[in-house]
């Protein structure tokens, strides 16, 4: 068989497969086997009942407690000896649960009234409340879900406010508050709850989707930046449990051994605090995950599509399937490679496929394509136009005709560069002043400056980061609300506005410029890339729900390319084969728009992502930390530079005051000589 093998050059190729199959494994197993190897650790404490409160303090706060796997978490955490904060909007049932824990588990307790939808209103409230106490176990469990799947342009505004502040801002916003203290302590636990709707873009729950897949990135970057530090993250995402949140579904509701009731997957949840970094919480949903992680990611996204489908059709679900795959054999094994490697040549080479189809059809047709004018429409809204990628891609459109609307906060850049557009071209220009950052405030403007002007091409490329690479707990609070606001909520909103305009016309096309750093978190860039991650996830999602319209959606993840916001490093600035200029990167992508759904935008970047993909997550985020601690020296290398030149000038100034001082007392004494 080996000989076989060898002459029909087998053996590369199996080789690939037993590789990727590897880091399936080892996704898959790692944190079974953490658990293990901590369970059998704590069977020498001891009393395991007071274990937590030595490890990380003894007092928690739990948000969304009111309900659910709050509620339970507290409970559990409570009969542990754990003193508990609790965090909710509703005052009665507030009180109930506090009186509840004190009665039945004997412990201390705070409730907090505080409505985290609000978002940066209420963080100072929140900051005052928990003054004093030493937090040494967060959990940000408050979460909002749509009351049913439904499609994306249907979805109530006020709702899809509500998710994307609760799920991501108010999360990211605590966990920056507390970590200081806990730091200070040197120790404690964080517990972000996310969803199995992480692993996937989730078709008519889109948002909640994308917020959940924000949580994984920034929980998995947040453990990298905390790892020395003695302060332990915990990635909980469960799947179908049974709550109020799965109302809808009479089939999760019933129950079964894969959707347990809330009781026995928040005992399971507890027992494995400080044993693994990142869990389902439950034995049945770590198989479901495991078994998922073999479909590609397309398929994955399919089945969900159909599912909520026939939640929003009938109000029931279908059976949960769930694939039995048994390889026992060597032979079972090289399948299972060969299987695995297939999904992977899949991701990477889907988008270069796409667009060499489209060039062939285009070719063979014996016709050029549509102009993108009578494709998708004669207007076109470009954000963050002023600088980098929005600028070349608003001059690339304008190039082929299309009248384009620039939306920017620094009227004189806007300004400039709509007169370099009507110097260059015959086409109509509009600009716009409005800070995506305000989020709500900036809409009710933006849609009455838009209301008459038919959109064809929605190019969503506002975005902000951290003007370096640095830890989590350091960022400027008022950097991260824009961080979050400009790249995740004023994208959706403009988004969703824009998508109903564009179904009445039956044509249009929204590019939403995402990021490389979705693939895998980012330390030290932590808020950012989790943003791009939910942009990614609600990308995806909003294909599938809008796949039978007219409409398109297509989704930009470049790497780097040389812009203002890759300043901070001298490499990066002065670019490569990988880091290209922005004017080739832009026309570049411009080039795909039509042809591709999902595209990094540049040769060079799809070579790094099909490599990127070979290496499993733990690697990717491990080199990534090492790339910004590089980013960072340079950086810091950068500002010692200045700060040097600074003080030289400030020195020579010095000098000369010095010389001319010296020179006019000089004078005066003359003159008093001569007088």
């Amino acid at each position: 068989m080996l000989t076989y093998l060898i002459k029909n050059n087998l053996i590369p190729l199996i080789s690939i497969g037993l590789y990727i199959e590897w880091i399936w494994v080892l996704d898959a197993f790692k944190s079974p086997i953490q658990i293990v190897f901590h369970t059998l650790k704590s069977l020498y404490h001891s009393n395991p009942k007071s274990y937590l409160a030595e490890r990380y303090g003894n007092w928690a706060v739990v948000t969304g407690c009111t309900d659910g796997i709050g509620r339970r978490y507290a409970f559990e955490l409570a009969s542990r000896g754990i003193n508990i904060v609790l965090i909710a909007r509703n005052v009665s049932k507030l009180i109930q649960v506090s009186d509840e824990l004190e009665i039945i588990c004997n412990v201390q307790t705070k409730w907090i009234k505080a409505d985290l939808s609000l978002g940066k209103e209420v963080l100072p409230h929140l900051k005052k409340e928990l003054e004093g106490i030493p937090v040494g176990i967060l959990v940000n469990n408050a979460g909002r879900m749509y009351d049913y799947p439904e499609s994306f342009y249907k979805v109530d505004e006020q709702l899809l406010w509500d998710i994307m502040t609760l799920n991501m801002l108010s999360l990211t916003m605590l966990t920056h508050f507390l970590i200081p203290d806990m730091k200070k302590r040197g120790k404690g636990m964080i517990v972000n709850v996310s969803s199995g709707s992480q692993e996937n873009p989730m078709p008519y729950t889109a948002i909640y989707g994308a917020s959940k897949a924000y949580v994984k990135n920034f929980t998995l970057a947040l453990q990298y930046e905390l790892m020395n530090s003695n302060i332990d993250v915990q990635l909980l995402s469960p799947m179908y449990v049974r709550t109020k949140m799965n109302e809808y579904s009479t089939s999760v509701m019933n129950g079964n051994i894969f959707c347990p009731d809330v009781v026995s997957f928040t005992k399971s949840a507890v027992f494995l605090l400080g044993k693994t970094d990142r869990t389902t919480g439950y034995w049945s949903h770590g198989i479901q995950f495991t078994f998922n992680k073999l479909a590609p990611e397309w398929v994955r996204t399919y089945f969900v599509a159909i599912l909520n489908e026939n939640y929003l059709k009938k109000n029931c679900a279908l059976k949960i399937m769930l694939p039995y795959i048994l390889f026992n054999t060597f032979l079972g094994m090289i399948a299972a490679g060969l299987y695995i490697e297939f999904i992977w040549c899949y991701e990477v080479l889907r988008s270069p496929i796409q667009i060499i189809l489209s060039l062939l059809k285009q070719l063979f047709q014996g016709k050029s394509y549509k102009r993108l004018a009578d494709r998708y429409g004669e207007w076109a809204v470009v954000t963050g136009s002023t600088d980098g990628i929005g600028r070349e891609y608003a001059f690339e459109l304008a190039h082929q005709g299309i009248n384009i609307v620039l939306i920017s906060r620094t009227e004189s850049k806007l300004v400039q560069v709509a007169n370099e557009i009507l110097n260059q071209y015959k086409v109509q220009v509009k600009w716009i002043k409005a800070d995506l950052s305000l989020g709500k405030e900036v809409f009710p403007y933006l849609k009455e400056q838009l209301k008459d002007i038919p959109v064809g091409i929605l190019v969503n490329n506002a975005g902000r980061m951290s003007d370096f690479p640095q830890e989590f707990e350091k960022i400027d609070e008022e950097t991260m609300f824009d961080i979050m606001t400009v790249n995740m909520i004023s994208l959706t909103m403009l988004t969703h506005f824009l998508l109903n305009e564009m179904k009445k016309r039956d044509k249009g096309i929204i590019v939403n410029v995402s990021s490389g750093t979705a693939r895998q978190a980012m330390p030290y860039e932590a808020v950012y890339a989790a943003s791009k991650a939910f942009v990614t996830s609600f990308t995806l999602a909003l294909q599938w729900e809008i796949g039978n319209s007219n409409i398109e959606v297509q989704l930009l993840s470049p790497n780097y390319v040389r812009t203002k916001m890759v300043a901070y490093s001298s490499s990066l600035s002065k670019g490569n084969i990988f880091c290209p200029d922005v004017s080739k990167y832009t026309k570049s992508a411009v080039f795909t728009l039509g042809k591709s759904k999902r595209t990094s935008g540049y040769w060079s970047h799809y070579i790094e992502n099909a490599f990127l993909a070979m290496a499993p997550e733990f690697l990717r985020i491990w080199v990534v930390t090492l790339i910004n601690k590089r980013h960072i020296k340079q950086y810091n290398e950068q500002q010692k530079k200045l700060r040097t030149t600074v003080l030289n000038g400030e020195h020579s100034v010095i000098q000369k005051i010095k010389r001319r001082l010296i020179c006019v007392k000089t004078v005066v004494r003359t003159e008093m000589v001569n007088q």
